[in-house]
């Protein structure tokens, strides 16, 4: 098993501000709104994984988000995993408190949830505490990763006990594993 992170790299839609913003790493460049009290929700796709998912590993999604301002009340981010735009699973949500950026890794799914790892896509949705219009704060992200566990690539290595060089090229010679033959006779010779 290995580790494959990939990134957010398709906006599908949704009315998040500047959604390209939250693609690839962390940049410092945020996507959802300016606005106070101004609900959002977006989905992404994310970059195709390049080895099939393990079954029952555990695939993590990561958000690098912040509260876009301070004090008032905390707004809430909540996950949803898409398959071709198809609601597989709520993943839960959480309470963004930082206005400089908080690293929320508590969103999970399996390997048999997903029919076609090349079809992943995220929803985000952003949601204000309540409160006085001017103090409910929504939540901006700078990016959306997936750290998907896969089957680990095979590599196969061949070698040889020698090699030979001709015209400054040099070539290996395969010598096949030993063959027996077995011949039997009936009849004249």
């Amino acid at each position: 098993m290995a580790i494959e992170t990939r990134y957010a790299d398709t906006s599908i839609s949704g009315d998040a501000l500047w959604p390209d913003r939250a693609f690839g790493a962390a940049d410092d460049q945020w996507s959802g709104t300016t606005v106070a009290g101004d609900n959002w929700v977006h989905t992404w796709g994310i970059a195709n994984p390049s080895n099939p998912l393990v079954s029952a590993g555990t695939n993590v999604v990561k958000v690098w988000a912040r509260k876009n301002g301070t004090g008032g009340n905390d707004p809430t981010l909540s996950f949803e995993l898409l398959e071709s735009g198809v609601n597989l699973a709520t993943l839960g949500g959480t309470v963004v408190t930082n206005t400089t950026g908080e690293l929320i890794t508590s969103n999970t799914f399996t390997g048999s949830q997903i029919t076609n790892p090349n079809n992943v896509e995220i929803r985000l949705t952003s949601s204000h505490g309540g409160g006085s219009p001017a103090g409910r704060w929504e939540v901006e992200i700078d990016y959306i990763q997936v750290d998907f566990e896969v089957v680990a690539a095979t590599t196969h290595t061949m070698s040889s006990s020698g090699s030979t060089t001709t015209n400054g090229v040099a070539a290996m010679t395969v010598v096949p594993a030993p063959v027996t033959h077995t011949m039997s006779s009936s009849g004249a010779t």
